[in-house]
C-alpha cells in the first residue's frame, strides 16, 4: 500500500479508538483490497461482525475471518464503514441510509468520517468538469514522454464495474464471482500486486485453462475510449514518445491484441505490472520508467488517484488525471441510476449506459454534471432501452407459463415491441408469434355499438373535451353536419347527449357495417379455437375490454402498466389481465404513470389513429400529423434502442434488468441536458379524449 493508503487507514483506526470501547461491533461494506485493509487495521480493537455486499447471493460465506452477511444482519453493529473508492462512497451510503437512519447506527468512509456529513455534498472533483481534450493535449505539448494508463483510461470494460466481469464468466465452478474477487485480494496482498491470472487460479484450486474462458469475457466486454485513442495516435505521429503503464494480471501478449484490435497503435512500449516485477500502485514502477528513457520530462495520464497520480508524482513525474466512465456516472447527476443498481444485470445495464454516455471522458466539461443527450440514437440507448428490454423479457415469461398461440401488439404503440418480439424469437423460438394488430379505442368503441345503451355508456369513458365535429367523427364514426360544428363541448354535457341521441340511428348502423369488416379481418388472422394474448401500453385496458365486446371471446390482456383497482371502469370486464407494473402493486407503477406519454410517444408508428375500414377491408387512419416530419427521429431512437439489446446479453434472460432500476432510468430523464432537436421529437396526442399535439419532454420533464 502506499504511504496515503497508510494515512487514510490510521486515521480511521485513531477515530474510532476515540469514538468505540474495545470490542465494539464493525461491520464492513465491501469484500476487497480496501476490506481486508480496514479489517486488517481495526481487528485489534473492533470485533468484525461481517463484511457485507452488494451482491446479497454470496452473504454467508467464510471472508477474512468472518463472514459475508446481508444488511439485515448488520443491526447489532455499533458502526457500518464503508471500504470502497471515495467515488462509491456517496452512492453506497445512499443505499445504506434508510437502514442506518431507521437503526440508529452511524456509517464511516473508509478515512474516518461519517458519511451523513458527505450525503448532500457536490462531487469533490467539481474540476475536472471542466477539463477538455484541449487542454489535455496543450499539457502533452510540454513533455517529450507521454505515459498513458490503459484500463479505463484508453480502454474500458463496458460493466458498471470491474469486476463486474466475473460474474459474467461462464465456467462450471459454484460461487465462482465470489471466489475469484476473493482470490484476486488475497493474491494482491501476498505478491505485492505483482501476480498473473494463472496464479489467481492456482489459488482458487481451479483448472488453468479457465482462464482462456475469462479472458474470452473480458475481451467481449472491452471497448476503446475513443478521443485518448485518437489523442494517442496524434502525440505518437507528432514525434512524441509514447508508452502504456499498467497494474493488470493479464497476459502481456493477450492485452498486446486487444490494444491493437482497437486500432491503439504507435506506442514504444508496454510496461506491465506483472512482467515488469512492479507496480503503478507501490511506485517502483516509475524509476524503471524514468531509467528506460533517460528523463524526468514524462506526463503520466491515467484516472486513479492511488495508482497514476499520487505514485507518479512522489517519483518525479507529471501527471494529468482524467475520470472513468463509472466515477463520471457517479460524480453526475446519474448517481442515483448508480444507487439503482441492484442485480447483476442492473449493472450490466449500466456499464452499457455509462459506456454510451462517458466513453468520451471529457463528455461533462461545461455541464455541471448533466450528462447530454444529442442524439435520437442516444436517447433510446439510455432512457428507454432498459424498460423496453424488461418489457420483452416480461411479456416472454407470460407467454411461456400462459401459451397463447399468438401476441397481438396493439397498434400504433406495439410497432416496435413487435419488431423487437420477433427478432427475439429468433433465439428464442419457443416463443408465440407476434403480430401487429390494427386496433385503436375509436376503432373498436364504434364497432362495439350495438343498442343504444352501449352508445350513452361511452360517452364519460373517457370524457371527450373539444370540437363538437371532432367528437362526432372520433366518438361516434360519423360526420356532424351542424352548424355550431366549431363549439367546444364535453361529452357528458345534456346538450351532447340530446345530440347523440338525435343521431342514434346514423350511429348504430355505421358500428354494425364497421364491426362486419372488422370481424372479418380478425377472423383471417386468428381462428375461434386460438388462445390470444393482446398487448396494449396500459393503463385501463379500454381496447381489451371493447375488442371482447366487439368478437363475443375472451382475450389475456398484456400491459406496460394496469390500473387494477375500483377506479378502473373496464376492470370489471377483463377478468384475464396481467401487467408488469399494477397501480395496487406500488412497484414502480406511478413513475411509469407519470411517464406514460413518454412511452407512447416513443413506441409509436408512422400512422395515424386507426379509424374504420372501407369496402374493400381496407383500415382507414386519421391524418399522421407531425410525425411524418419527425419520423427519422423517431427510427433513431427505435435504432438505439435495438443497439442496446443487442448488446446487452440479459437478453437471453440470464441476467434479467430489474423493474425498479429500468422504471428509473426512464424516471432520470430530467437529469440530463437534452438538445432541443432531441427533445422536439417526443410528441404525444390523444384525440379521442379530444386532446392536441404537444411535446413531452420539455423543460421540467
Amino acid at each position: 500500500m502506499t504511504d496515503r493508503h497508510e494515512i487514510v487507514y490510521m486515521a480511521l483506526k485513531e477515530r474510532f479508538t476515540d469514538i468505540f470501547p474495545p470490542g465494539a461491533g464493525v461491520a464492513v461494506y465491501g469484500i476487497g483490497n480496501a476490506a481486508f485493509r480496514v479489517a486488517e487495521i481495526l481487528r485489534p480493537h473492533c470485533e468484525i461482525i461481517g463484511y457485507i455486499d452488494r451482491d446479497e447471493s454470496i452473504a454467508g460465506q467464510e471472508l477474512y475471518d468472518s463472514r459475508i452477511i446481508k444488511l439485515e444482519e448488520a443491526k447489532s453493529a455499533n458502526a457500518i464503514i464503508i471500504a470502497a473508492n471515495p467515488i462509491y462512497w456517496i452512492t453506497i451510503y445512499e443505499r445504506l441510509r434508510d437502514f442506518s437512519v431507521s437503526n440508529n447506527i452511524p456509517v464511516y468512509n473508509t478515512d474516518g468520517t461519517l458519511a451523513l456529513e458527505q450525503k448532500n455534498e457536490k462531487p469533490a472533483d467539481n474540476s475536472l468538469f471542466d477539463v477538455t481534450l484541449a487542454h489535455l493535449h496543450s499539457e502533452c505539448e510540454k513533455y517529450s514522454v507521454i505515459s498513458f494508463d490503459i484500463f479505463d483510461t484508453l480502454l474500458v470494460r463496458k460493466v458498471s464495474l470491474p469486476d463486474d466481469i466475473f460474474a459474467l464468466v461462464s465456467v462450471p465452478v459454484t460461487n465462482f464471482s465470489y471466489r475469484r474477487r476473493q482470490a484476486q485480494t488475497a493474491i494482491h496482498f501476498a505478491k505485492d500486486g505483482v501476480f498473473t491470472l494463472s496464479d489467481v487460479y492456482e489459488h482458487m484450486g481451479i483448472d488453468r485453462r479457465y482462464t482462456e474462458v475469462e479472458l474470452e469475457t473480458e475481451a467481449r466486454f472491452l471497448d476503446v475510449r475513443v478521443e485518448m485513442r485518437d489523442l494517442l495516435l496524434r502525440l505518437s505521429r507528432s514525434g512524441k514518445r509514447v508508452v502504456l503503464v499498467s497494474d493488470m494480471y493479464v497476459p502481456q501478449k493477450w492485452l498486446e491484441r486487444q490494444i491493437e484490435a482497437r486500432g491503439i497503435v504507435g506506442y514504444e512500449r508496454l510496461f506491465l505490472s506483472n512482467t515488469c516485477g512492479a507496480t503503478k500502485e507501490s511506485g517502483n514502477i516509475w524509476p524503471i520508467l524514468k531509467e528506460q528513457y533517460g528523463t524526468d520530462n514524462i506526463l503520466h495520464i491515467g484516472d486513479s488517484i492511488d495508482a497514476d497520480v499520487l505514485p507518479a508524482k512522489n517519483a518525479g513525474l507529471a501527471t494529468f488525471r482524467i475520470m472513468s466512465e463509472s466515477e463520471m456516472l457517479h460524480e453526475s447527476g446519474l448517481r442515483e441510476l448508480g444507487n439503482s443498481a441492484k442485480t447483476l444485470g442492473d449493472r450490466v445495464a449500466l456499464g452499457l449506459i455509462q459506456n454510451r454516455l462517458f466513453n468520451n471522458p471529457f463528455a461533462l466539461a461545461g455541464s455541471e454534471g448533466a450528462p447530454k443527450i444529442a442524439t435520437p440514437f442516444d436517447l433510446g440507448y439510455c432512457v428507454f432501452a432498459p424498460l423496453t428490454l424488461v418489457l420483452l423479457d416480461w411479456i416472454a415469461e407470460c407467454a411461456m407459463r400462459s401459451r397463447p398461440s399468438k401476441i397481438l401488439f396493439a397498434a400504433r404503440d406495439g410497432y416496435l415491441l413487435n419488431n423487437l418480439w420477433n427478432n427475439m424469437r429468433r433465439l428464442r423460438q419457443e416463443l408465440p408469434e407476434g403480430i401487429y394488430f390494427p386496433i385503436s379505442r375509436r376503432l373498436c368503441t364504434v364497432c362495439s355499438f350495438r343498442n343504444a345503451q352501449d352508445v350513452l355508456d361511452s360517452l364519460n369513458i373517457p370524457i371527450f373535451s373539444g370540437r363538437l365535429d371532432t367528437f362526432f367523427r372520433m366518438r361516434l364514426g360519423i360526420e356532424y353536419r351542424g352548424d355550431d360544428l366549431n363549439k367546444r363541448i364535453r361529452s357528458t354535457d345534456i346538450c351532447v347527449i340530446d345530440l347523440v341521441k338525435a343521431h342514434m340511428s346514423q350511429v348504430l348502423e355505421s358500428g354494425s357495417i364497421q364491426r362486419g369488416r372488422y370481424l372479418k379481418f380478425i377472423n383471417r388472422i386468428i381462428s375461434d379455437d386460438e388462445k390470444i394474448a393482446l398487448f396494449d401500453i396500459g393503463k385501463f385496458g379500454s381496447c381489451q375490454h371493447l375488442l371482447q365486446e366487439v368478437c363475443k371471446r375472451e382475450f389475456t390482456g398484456l400491459y406496460l402498466h394496469y390500473d387494477d383497482t375500483g377506479s378502473n371502469a373496464h376492470l370489471k370486464f377483463n377478468t384475464n389481465a396481467e401487467a408488469l407494473f399494477r397501480k395496487s402493486a406500488e412497484d414502480g407503477y406511478e413513475t411509469i404513470e407519470r411517464r406514460n406519454s413518454f412511452n407512447e410517444a416513443v413506441f409509436t408508428a408512422l400512422e395515424g389513429t386507426y379509424l374504420s375500414l372501407d369496402e374493400n377491408g381496407n383500415f382507414v387512419t386519421d391524418e399522421v400529423s407531425a410525425n411524418t416530419q419527425i419520423w427519422d427521429g423517431i427510427c433513431g431512437i427505435h435504432a438505439g434502442i435495438a443497439q442496446f439489446i443487442e448488446d446487452c446479453p440479459t437478453q437471453r434472460n440470464r441476467f434479467p434488468i430489474s423493474k425498479t432500476f429500468a422504471a428509473k432510468t426512464l424516471d432520470l430523464i430530467s437529469a440530463y441536458q437534452i438538445k432541443d432537436a432531441v427533445s422536439n421529437l417526443l410528441q404525444f396526442d390523444d384525440i379521442f379524449m379530444g386532446m392536441v399535439r404537444r411535446g413531452v419532454l420539455g423543460a421540467n420533464s
